[in-house]
Formats: structure tokens, C-alpha cells, sequence
């Protein structure tokens, strides 16, 4: 009986697909270098494109999920950067920046209660981010939520106690509750730990105004228009104080100031206007009559 001829099976090299993982991984890793490289020359968008192919080779590729987030975000994409910071954290769900700057982007997009989570979560893995108590602060006071607010600004003050912006948005609420004087304690700090920090002389002034403290008032936005003298703002406000010290022609001339820098600045234009009137009715009147 005739036997069927023996065909030995053919035997395929176990290190086949080692090698062609290996050859993608090198892909990879010359695709995502080339992308830092075009970085580094100021190629943004033929950079973007590289990163892009990085994805479409490995979808969860972690660093170039990172650099198009921000890309992201440079061009305003906003929910593009949420859908990459997102598998960014399928990859690490303990990935701190990735939960800090979702809650940034949330922010901007005005999803309060969305960012004020993501900030959690962050400080939920760091206890000790400064910016995430801070900014998570900022949303809380969004939200007319203060007094929660103020304990976050706390909390990153009590990290890093010359953290000048957390004492400057911590006298901003502290205003908003009427503690006027903590408020203006709380611009003081600002100051002292940046010295030139326009906006906080620029609050104090709007603190001390509130308490009819008005040469004091005027004083600070002095201050803040030296460190800033195109703020159209402080001229706007030191005019207020100065009508209230009945001071007409000073007022005049800030609001005058206030609109060169903003032309269209209604409330500047209506306070002027109100000034020149004021200014006519303390007038003393001067009486003609016959001889």
C-alpha cells in the first residue's frame, strides 16, 4: 500500500512579528522626534501633522496625545483638547496636568461645576497644587459660591503663603461679602509680594472707594496707573473718587484719560457727563443787576 508523501510543515521564524512591532515602535519613535524637532524650528502645524500620524500608528501614544492637546488649546479647539486630554487619562488616570487643564479649558468654556471636579481631581492626586486650589477659587466665586471660594484661596496661600494672585482674588471675594477691610489686607499681601501687581492696587482702590476712604482711593489707583498707564479702569474709578471729593475738573480729566485708552468705555463717557453737571450746579451763581 502506497503511502502519501510526507510534507514537512512549513515553519515560520517566531521572531517574524517581533520584528515587525520593533520596526513600528521605530516608526514611532522617529515620527514623534520629528515632531519635537519641527517644534523646536517654530513648525507648528507641519508639526501637528506628524503627532497626528503618531496617533494613527498607536492611538494611545501618551506624549503626543499631550502635545495636541495643546496644540489644541493654542488654536482654541477647546473640545478637541478635552477629547485628547481624556484618552490621556484613559492611559494614566492619576495624570495631574491632564485633570488641571481640562479644568482650565472647562473653565474658559464657562462649565463651571465640570472644571471645579476636574480641579479636584487634581488636588485629589497633589494635594499641594497651588493653582489648582487657586483656580478652582475662581470658579467656586464664578458661581457666587464666596465663602467656598475663600477657603480655596486659603488653602493655596497656606501652601505658598506669597502667592500673591490667591490673596488678590481672595480680597475679590472678601469684597463681594462686604469685609472690606480683610479685603483690602488681603490686597496689601498681594503688594508686598508683588510689588508690581497693577490690579491689586487697582481692587484696593475699589475697596477703600466702597468705604468712602476716597483720597485713599485715589492714591491706589495713582499707584496702579504708574505700574500701568494705559488703565483705563483706575482712570475711570480715581475720577469717581475724585467727584466725590468734589474734585470736577480732576474727575474730568481721568475720565478724559480713561477714554483715550477705550474710546467706547460707556460708563467713563456717562461719569464725565455727570461731573461737567455737577461741576456747573456747584458753580456759584453771579447776579447782575442795575447800578
Amino acid at each position: 500500500m502506497s503511502r502519501a508523501p510526507h510534507i514537512p510543515a512549513r515553519k515560520i521564524p517566531v521572531f517574524n512579528k517581533f520584528t515587525k512591532n520593533l520596526k513600528a515602535s521605530e516608526q514611532i519613535t522617529q515620527l514623534f522626534q520629528d515632531g519635537v524637532d519641527l517644534i523646536k524650528q517654530g513648525k507648528i502645524p507641519e508639526a501637528e501633522s506628524v503627532f497626528e500620524k503618531v496617533i494613527e500608528l498607536s492611538p494611545m501614544h501618551f506624549e503626543s496625545l499631550q502635545i495636541l492637546a495643546e496644540m489644541a488649546v493654542m488654536t482654541e479647539r477647546y473640545d478637541l483638547a478635552i477629547e485628547l486630554l481624556t484618552k490621556v487619562l484613559m492611559v494614566d488616570s492619576s495624570h495631574v496636568p491632564s485633570y488641571y487643564n481640562r479644568g482650565l479649558i472647562l473653565q474658559r468654556q464657562n462649565k463651571l461645576d465640570a472644571a471645579i471636579e476636574n480641579y479636584g481631581q487634581a488636588i485629589y492626586f497633589w494635594p499641594d497644587h497651588v493653582e489648582a486650589y487657586s483656580n478652582r477659587g475662581l470658579a467656586l466665586a464664578a458661581k457666587n459660591d464666596f465663602s467656598a471660594a475663600i477657603a480655596d484661596y486659603e488653602k493655596a496661600i497656606a501652601i505658598n503663603p506669597e502667592y500673591a494672585q490667591a490673596h488678590n482674588n481672595r480680597g475679590v471675594a472678601l469684597v463681594e461679602i462686604g469685609e472690606y477691610d480683610a479685603a483690602c489686607a488681603s490686597y496689601d499681601f498681594a503688594i508686598q509680594y508683588k510689588p508690581d501687581y497693577a490690579q491689586a492696587y487697582y481692587n484696593r482702590g475699589l475697596a477703600l472707594q466702597l468705604q468712602s476712604r476716597y483720597k485713599d482711593a485715589i492714591q491706589s489707583y495713582d499707584l496702579a496707573i504708574a505700574l500701568k498707564p494705559d488703565y483705563a479702569e483706575a482712570f475711570n474709578n480715581r475720577g469717581v473718587s475724585q467727584a466725590e471729593l468734589n474734585e470736577f475738573d480732576a474727575a474730568i480729566a481721568s475720565y478724559d484719560n480713561a477714554l483715550i485708552f477705550n474710546p467706547d468705555y460707556s460708563e467713563a463717557h456717562s461719569n464725565k457727563n455727570i461731573a461737567a453737571s455737577r461741576k456747573q450746579e456747584a458753580s456759584p451763581i453771579i447776579w447782575f443787576g442795575a447800578d
